[in-house]
């Protein structure tokens, strides 16, 4: 009995010594990429996973260190040693201490989408700017960058997944400091939406937003549904809200915008639709800013009859130190500059397309001034009016008016008018004040008429 028990020891002994002394095989082990919602942490910087499968792994920036530089530059891709990452876009609080003055470029052969920055910095003050560099008629980036700085964010579906509940409620401050700054290099660019050609292309900028485009041209696009559609719109002008209505009412639409310089060039095609349209709104800037609209056909019966801005229902409204260019073919009666009313009258309904919702809004507190106007049948002001209407504190200054056919201000029933200052030359008359619609508060001095 011991011999068997120390003969099934002995055994037991040898099989141990044979399978240790035998070579183990490689096996090389399969790393699946790592799982929506998960994190990353490369270099630093804290990513979510929000795509993943060959050739669509997608991460959002979730933290990202503090940093002293003025310019960051974000990266585009990131290999975690296995697998290489597209990196879509930053959500809100990715930046934390954003406390100095920061430029995020954005590259021309970046694949990033869209952009949460640095809430925390509108609260300190800290100016953040968005530089953004896409390639010539690529401009779905910079559309999504303004659109989901909107009135509250706008996510797109597919990024639902990595959306907490602090970011969702994130909403825009209304200090005149909170403010995004968003810049274009420059260079000469055609408006158009590569993502939903057929919605033609325009600009959409939202409340709390300076769109700085020094040096910047865009240039409409010439497709039919480009023609019909506005370049640029401000706040929530033309909108369709979430009840169904258009536009947000009295002056809710948008705040606190500022467009900078550049040049809106409406093309040739006789018809196209208003360069930039505003109703409902309060606290806007447009400066050093040129439209040109200049069609190589008159305008026929029809044919839309433009505007290089409308506005209708807004309140603390400057346009300043702006050009406007018109080749005298639009033979209808068009403004560069156009008034309007949101008036609920059937009156104004007849003469109203971008001021909807018509709730009795008053237009007031607009300055017009150092403005040049060359070629067109109205310089700036109003050529018709809502009965309920009343534009007060109205000021017209310092402007420069050649070869207006018609008049160069129109005023239907404006109170506290100022328009001094001003210089034509081979104009008509320089004010439109219609007895049946008087004006009341007017002054009007130094104003000058010269042939040249």
């Amino acid at each position: 009995m011991l011999f068997k028990k120390k003969a099934a020891v002995l055994i037991v002994a040898l099989t141990l010594v044979i399978a240790l002394s035998m070579p183990t095989a490689s096996v090389n082990a399969y790393t699946p990429p790592a799982q929506i919602g998960e994190i990353l942490t490369i270099g630093g910087v804290r990513y979510e996973v929000i795509g993943r499968g060959e050739g669509t792994r997608k991460v959002l920036i979730s933290d990202y260190p503090d940093v002293d530089a003025k310019t960051v530059t974000l990266p585009t891709t990131i290999n975690d040693g296995l697998y290489e990452w597209m990196v879509v876009g930053a959500l809100s609080g990715a930046f934390k201490n954003c406390t100095t003055p920061k430029t995020f470029v954005i590259e021309s052969n970046s694949n990033i989408d869209w952009y949460y920055m640095c809430p925390d910095a509108f609260i300190n003050g800290s100016k953040q700017t968005i530089k953004v560099y896409p390639p010539d008629g690529e401009w779905n980036t910079l559309y999504k960058i303004l659109e989901y700085y909107g009135p509250s964010p706008k996510f797109p579906p597919n990024y639902l997944v990595s959306i907490k509940p602090e970011y969702a409620s994130f909403k825009n401050q209304t200090n005149s400091e909170d403010t995004l700054y968003v810049s274009v290099p420059a260079g000469t660019y055609t408006l158009n939406n590569t993502s939903n050609p057929g919605n033609g292309a325009e600009l959409r900028v939202y409340s709390n937003t300076t769109l700085d485009l020094t040096g910047v041209t865009f240039k409409r696009d010439t497709t039919e549904a480009a023609l019909k559609s506005h370049m640029i719109s401000l706040g929530t002008t033309g909108l369709k809200m979430a009840d169904g209505t258009v536009n947000a009412g009295k002056y809710n639409g948008g705040s606190n915008i500022q467009i900078l310089n550049g040049t809106f060039d409406n093309g040739t095609k006789a018809g196209a639709n208003n360069i930039c349209r505003g109703s409902h709104l309060s606290n806007i800037t447009i400066k050093g800013t040129t439209f040109k609209y200049l069609p190589d056909s008159p305008l026929t019966e029809g044919m839309t009859n433009s505007h290089c801005i409308e506005l209708a229902g807004v309140k603390k409204f400057t346009i300043k130190s702006c050009k406007f260019y018109n080749n005298s073919n639009c033979f209808f009666n068009n403004e560069a500059i156009q008034i309007e009313s949101c008036g609920s009258d059937p009156t104004a309904q007849t003469h109203t397309n971008v001021a909807a919702p018509l709730d009795d809004t008053q237009t007031s507190n607009v300055t017009i001034t150092k403005c040049r106007f060359e070629g067109f049948n109205y310089g700036c002001g109003s050529n018709h009016l809502s009965v309920n209407d009343r534009y007060k504190n109205m000021k017209f200054t310092s402007n420069k008016f050649y070869g207006c056919q018609k008049y160069c201000i129109c005023l239907y029933n404006y109170d506290k008018v100022t328009i001094t200052k001003n210089q034509m030359y081979n104009c008509s008359t320089l004010i439109l004040d219609p007895s049946d619609h008087k004006s009341t508060n007017v002054k009007s001095k130094k104003n000058k008429n010269k042939t040249k």
